[in-house]
């Protein structure tokens, strides 16, 4: 599983009032992470990574409540001693502390943002807005329960659309603008509580899902090969059956479809750094024929893999 990144390499490239923007870099992945501190105990982090992360221990109170919601890759959420996944479009609160952590895994490119409030804030700044703004700390204070945590269901519609909105236009709002859109997802999400609702699943085991980590690692590591569902039942001592579901909850898609992605994008890289024709970069990622290789590569990024490298050179 992710490990908390207090010894990531991070460097500081922004920072203005109560906006605070670190860089890092990990296994020579890329990876942002703005900080809008809004209030005492109220926090924005709004993420663009390449590299698993979560947040280091020691940067946000234990027992705060987080509020996540994903743009692009997968979200993992251990709690309880169980693990969790969502995905593009899913959010979910949970109680942040040793009991639950959220790491964020991106596939090919994570990008999503988390709300953090603190709801335990002492200073007069914090208790005289939720005052003002009639929020009820003892219901979210009850949420905020060990070894609990929710989905959001779609159909709150108010929360998800201002989730969206904070994660798509962060970066034009003000901080006070953002301060009100932050008191306003507690309104929402008050006033939307039987849209909070528990897991339908029981998550998986710690082993179920380094299991499913160590298939994706050992695909990945041969992506120019072909692999059958039967040969990977048989390697990793699960059934056909068992593995498929696994791998669809762990990571949102079917083996085939994620090889085949992983395939692309490894071809786009390659293309970045090499002046490879189409048919040696169709090679190198596994594909026989050049031309499905093209259509598959015009069908994700919008080009073929001919124009991808003319728009390189332009």
């Amino acid at each position: 599983m992710a490990e908390n990144r207090e010894q990531l390499n991070t460097d500081v490239s922004a920072k203005n009032g109560y906006c605070e923007r670190k860089v890092f870099t990990e296994n020579g992945k890329d990876g942002t992470v703005t900080l809008y501190k809004l209030l005492p105990g109220i926090e924005l982090h709004c993420y663009e990574t390449g590299a698993e992360y979560s947040e280091p221990r020691n940067l946000i109170p234990a027992g705060s409540a987080e509020i996540h919601y994903c743009t692009s890759g997968r979200t993992e959420l251990c709690s309880d001693g169980r693990f969790y996944f969502s995905g593009k479009g899913e959010a979910l609160l949970h109680r942040k502390g040793s009991d639950s952590v959220l790491n964020m895994l991106p596939d090919f490119r994570y990008s999503g943002i988390s709300l953090f409030f603190d709801f335990n804030e002492k200073s007069q700044e914090f208790t005289d807005t939720m005052e003002r703004f009639s929020i009820d700390l003892d219901y979210f204070r009850a949420l905020c329960r060990e070894g609990v945590f929710y989905r959001i269901d779609p159909n709150g519609r108010r929360t998800m659309s201002l989730l969206e909105e904070l994660a798509q236009k962060h970066e034009e709002m003000t901080g006070e603008h953002l301060l009100l859109k932050a008191i306003e997802l507690l309104l929402a999400i008050s006033g939307e509580r039987d849209h909070l609702v528990s897991p339908n699943d029981q998550g998986y085991s710690g082993y179920q899902a380094q299991t499913v980590r160590e298939l994706r690692n050992y695909i990945i590591d041969r992506y120019d090969e072909h692999h059958t569902v039967d040969e990977l039942s048989v390697l990793f001592h699960f059934s056909p059956t068992s593995l498929k579901q696994w791998f669809r909850g762990v990571y949102g898609m079917s083996i085939y479809s994620y090889l085949k992605l992983y395939r692309l994008y490894a071809a786009k890289e390659y293309l970045d750094r090499n002046d490879a024709s189409v048919s040696q970069t169709a090679l190198y990622v596994g594909y026989e024929n050049p031309s499905k290789f093209s259509a598959a590569f015009r069908d994700e990024f919008g080009l073929t893999p001919k124009a991808y490298k003319m728009a390189l050179k332009d």
